[in-house]
């Protein structure tokens, strides 16, 4: 506790000497407070501290608006450090509207830019985006993972084979044909370009070793693939990709990959396994005794098994264990690193999920990939009774308890991995994200904030979706209850006075157009804009001494009616009669 104390005053410390940081902020616009900005983040970037120059990146975001520089380095940060990718594409397209350019150059930022949309499987943006740069490694490079998504075998081939002629020592390409042949059965074509990566393999391991085994499975002299492999494996211990390939060609025993399998996992961060490799080295164990060991092993991890579906390199979904026994459950469909859907267990069952709600009109799309930015979406909260029967859902600050078993919704099912010994949840790809209408119909009650008394909450039964009764309670004392008649308020007696006494009662009109207040109440009715008199008895005795009759007129763009005016009477004599009227008040509502 006590370094952590020294590193986070060390941290303020260092941004408060930052160059251009003092008590009263620069004026925005200060294009030499910028640059200095900019230095300074460089400086922590050259020397590994991608942390520290987010922070002062993001305290100084103020001053990227006069310098594209700035806005780069701050999406390039956010980037290098996972942050959610909306906020990525907004810095590095400012960054490009800027034009304000000085360490840097506008090609770097739309490199960026399509590397980001490449990452959300927006293929065709990002080639768009490339073709307006002049030809270079890395932009070609990102083409051809672009084209790799689209599926356009044709285009890939095409360029990779230019590429591999203007590029011959460029490995990524070379890594990017690799796992495209993994993938696709090749073709002839493809069968040429190969036969030209390998023969290049030799002068291209001195640029990237890694190399010898990722191309291992394609070397048909096995004894030319056992030496590659062994002679890496010789440098570069621990490296999990290494670990099935050294299996299938025998440099190592079932034993001992397990055994370099889970410590690979117990010294990267987070105690991480990659679903796919788990199950490589599963199919490759030759004996039951080292599939039991595997089991063993298996069956009390605790940490995250990864899953990349479409093997892009980015992980959709992860899964949190804790000795076996599943935890956590994230998936993240258009991969922006803000899981669209998150399911929490208990002892390895379901119990709660938090998801993007669906749009009202979805259409048929995804079930949770559709392109949202899910932070400007609202969240939904699931909690279920027993899996998959939905008890009570949260939405836009409401809470919708449900009939008990009648509403199930099932994002996830459980399958055992191949080993046998640990559940494994997989995204229901027939199962929708839930809409407020579907929750309204199958919700018992609903409970929300009021929308009269401040701090009040608000409770409506409903009956198939239909509103039948509500009442409002404020420090556990009802101050109002409204009674429904086929779903639209009929009556409403309410303590507006808040002295426990309901002295006032309200009216609805039942026929005629009804504005709906669809922001604000959930589907509901809006009773503010439906009250036809209000009468209130203040001194309890069973006499109305006031009088409120409400007018409505159509608006100006005839969406709805807005009250035009309120006419006020009085029992001045009190003998029952309200003989008194107020001349028209009229109030136009905005």
């Amino acid at each position: 506790m006590q370094g952590y104390r020294v590193v986070l005053i060390l941290s303020a410390v260092l941004i408060l000497t930052m160059p251009g940081y003092a008590q009263n902020t620069p004026e925005r616009g200060d294009r030499a407070i910028a640059e200095k900005y900019v230095v300074w983040a460089q400086r922590a970037i050259d020397q590994g501290r991608w942390a520290e120059a987010l922070v002062g990146l993001e305290r100084g975001m103020d001053f990227s608006d006069v310098s594209s520089d700035m806005a780069y380095l701050l999406a390039l940060t956010r980037f290098h450090e996972g942050k959610p990718l909306a906020g990525v594409l907004e810095a590095v397209q400012r960054a490009i509207a800027t034009q304000r350019w000085n360490s840097y150059a506008p090609g770097s930022a739309i490199l960026l830019e399509a590397e980001t949309f490449i990452q959300l499987r927006r293929y065709a943006d990002a080639l768009d985006r490339l073709a307006r740069l002049s030809p270079s490694p890395e932009g070609v490079y990102l083409k051809l993972r672009a084209l790799q998504g689209l599926g356009n075998r044709e285009a890939f081939n095409r360029l990779m084979a230019e590429a591999l002629e203007t590029y011959p020592r460029n490995p990524r390409v070379f890594r990017l044909l690799f796992s495209f042949a993994q993938d696709w059965q090749p073709t002839e074509i493809e069968r040429d370009l190969m036969t030209v990566a390998l023969r290049r393999l030799p002068f291209l391991l001195e640029a990237d070793q890694d190399l010898a085994y990722i191309a291992a499975p394609f070397i048909e002299d096995i004894e030319e693939a056992r030496r590659m492999v062994g002679a890496y494996r010789g440098m570069h211990r621990g490296v999990a990709g290494s670990i099935g390939p050294a299996l299938n060609l025998g440099l190592i025993d079932g034993s001992t990959a397990v055994d370099e399998l889970f410590a690979v996992a117990a010294e990267g961060p987070g105690k991480r396994l990659d679903k796919a490799l788990l199950s490589g080295v599963w199919k490759l164990l030759r004996t039951p005794a080292e599939q039991e060991y595997f089991r063993n092993k298996l069956v009390r991890f605790s940490g995250l098994i990864t899953e990349d579906v479409d093997n892009d390199g980015y992980n959709e979904s992860e899964v949190w264990y804790e000795e076996g026994m599943i935890r956590l459950y994230t998936y993240d469909g258009n991969q922006d690193r803000l899981p669209e859907l998150t399911v929490f267990f208990e002892s390895g069952i379901p119990a709660r999920a938090e998801m993007v709600k669906a749009p009202e009109f979805l259409g048929r799309q995804d079930t949770f990939g559709y392109p949202l930015n899910t932070q400007e979406q609202d969240m939904l909260t699931i909690q279920w009774e027993q899996y998959p029967a939905v008890l009570a859902a949260q939405l836009e600050g409401a809470h919708y308890l449900m009939k008990p078993f009648e509403f199930f919704f099932l994002p996830v099912y459980l399958k055992r991995l191949e080993s046998g010994v640990l559940w494994y949840p997989e995204q229901d790809l027939f199962t929708r994200s839930i809409s407020k209408q579907a929750l309204l119909s199958f919700a018992a009650s609903i409970e929300r904030p009021s929308q009269e008394f401040a701090g009040a909450i608000e409770r409506v039964e409903l009956e198939q979706g239909i509103p039948q009764r509500a009442s409002e309670l404020l420090g556990g004392r009802i101050v109002s209850t409204t009674e429904f008649y086929r779903g639209r308020p009929r009556i409403q007696r309410i303590d507006l006075d808040a002295n426990g006494y309901l002295e006032t009662t309200r009216h609805f009109r039942v026929t005629g157009d009804v504005p709906v207040d669809r922001a604000n109440s959930v589907g509901l009715w809006a009773l503010s804009s439906l009250i036809e008199v209000s009468e209130s008895d203040w001194d309890g005795d069973g006499l109305f001494e006031y009088e409120e009759h409400y007018g409505y007129a159509a608006d100006s763009e005839g969406s709805g009616l807005t009250i035009e005016r309120i006419l006020h009477f009085w029992d001045i004599d009190r003998d029952g009669t309200r003989k008194f009227s107020e001349p028209l008040s009229y109030r136009i509502q905005d």
